[in-house]
C-alpha cells in the first residue's frame, strides 16, 4: 500500500506560519497532528533501540577494562624494586580507572535518554515490591556512587532498623542515582554529600518515609528553585560549575515520585548548598489502581 503523503508543516520564517488561516482546514490539521505523533513515536522507538545497543557495547567495553585492570594489578604485585616499572604500572592503573569512570558516565547518559523516551510517552509502569527495606536500597546506591565519586565523601544517616516501604525498586533506584549524581556534580571536590533516611509525619499527618540528599555546593537562587524540576532545567548560581547533562533527571524523578503517591521538594540557599528530599507513603498502595499504573507523559 502506498504511504500517505503528509503536507509539510509551516516553517517559522514563512509569512503565513502564524496566520490564523493556516489550520482553517480541519482535516489538514488532523493529518499534521497525526504525522507529528507518528514522528514522535518513531523517535522514541529509535532512542530505545539505539540506547539498548549502545549500552550493550559499553558493557563489553567495561568488561574488557576490568580484565585489563586485574592484569595490571597482577603486574604491580610482581614488581620488586624497579621504580620506573612501578611508575608505569601506576600510570596504567590511573588511566584504566579514568576509562572505567567515563564508561559509567556515558552509560548513565544513555540510560537517561532511554528513560526520557519512556516517560515522555507514558510508557513507564510501576511494579511494586511490597515491604522492601528502603535503607538497604539507599546503602547499595551510595556504595556504587562512592566508587564513581572518589573525590567526595558520601555519608549515610539512617537507622539500623529496616524501614519497610512498598515501591518500584528500579525506579526508586533511578531517583536515588539522579539525586546523588546531581549533588556530586554541583559540589566541590572533597566536600560532603549526606544521604538521610527516616520515618516522619507528612503534611497530611500520615507517616511517610523520607529520603534527603544534602550537598555543600553553591546552592540554587530563589528565583530558579520553582523551575528546578521542569524539563531541561539546570538552574544553579552563577558561581556554580557548568555541569554536563541534559537537565531531564530531576524532571523524571519528580514524575516517578508523584506516581508513587509521594512528594519531592528542594531547600537551598546560595552559598550554603542544597537539599533534595522525597517522600514515599508507608501505607500499602491500592494494587488494582496503582500497582501497574503508567506514568503520565511529559
Amino acid at each position: 500500500m502506498a504511504s500517505q503523503a503528509f503536507p509539510s508543516p509551516p516553517t517559522p520564517d514563512s509569512e503565513s506560519a502564524f496566520s490564523p488561516t493556516v489550520f482553517e482546514d480541519e482535516q489538514t490539521a488532523l493529518v499534521l497532528l497525526a504525522a507529528l505523533h507518528e514522528r514522535d513515536q518513531r523517535t522514541s522507538e529509535f532512542l530505545s533501540i539505539a540506547g539498548h545497543e549502545l549500552r550493550n557495547g559499553l558493557t563489553s567495553i567495561l568488561c574488557y577494562v576490568q580484565v585489563l585492570e586485574r592484569n595490571v594489578y597482577r603486574q604491580q604485585d610482581l614488581c620488586f624494586g624497579g621504580q620506573e616499572l612501578q611508575h608505569t604500572v601506576e600510570k596504567q592503573l590511573s588511566l584504566l580507572r579514568d576509562l572505567k569512570r567515563q564508561t559509567h558516565h556515558l552509560d548513565d547518559f544513555i540510560y537517561q535518554l532511554c528513560t526520557f523516551a519512556q516517560v515522555q510517552h507514558g510508557q513507564v509502569h510501576l511494579h511494586y515490591r511490597h515491604q522492601a527495606n528502603l535503607i538497604e536500597l539507599v546503602e547499595q546506591v551510595v556504595d556504587e556512587q562512592r566508587y564513581l565519586s572518589p573525590h567526595h565523601r558520601l555519608i549515610v544517616q539512617a537507622s539500623k532498623r529496616p524501614l519497610l516501604v512498598s515501591y518500584d525498586e528500579l525506579w526508586i533506584e533511578h531517583v536515588l542515582k539522579n539525586l546523588l549524581s546531581t549533588a556530586v556534580k554541583y559540589s566541590p571536590a572533597g566536600s560532603r554529600v549526606v544521604i538521610g533516611v527516616e520515618c516522619r509525619q507528612g503534611e497530611s499527618q500520615a507517616l511517610e518515609a523520607v529520603v534527603w540528599v544534602q550537598d555543600e555546593g553553591h546552592g540554587i537562587r530563589p528565583q530558579d528553585q520553582e523551575a528546578v524540576f521542569d524539563l531541561f532545567s539546570r538552574a544553579r548560581t552563577q558561581q556554580g560549575p557548568q555541569a554536563k547533562g541534559m537537565g531531564i533527571g530531576l524532571s523524571i524523578s519528580a514524575r516517578v515520585i508523584r506516581q508513587h503517591g509521594g512528594r519531592i521538594w528542594l531547600e537551598s540557599e546560595p552559598g550554603k548548598g542544597s537539599t533534595f528530599s522525597f517522600s514515599l507513603p508507608l501505607q500499602e498502595p491500592v494494587r488494582e489502581a496503582r500497582e501497574t499504573e503508567a506514568c503520565p507523559p511529559l
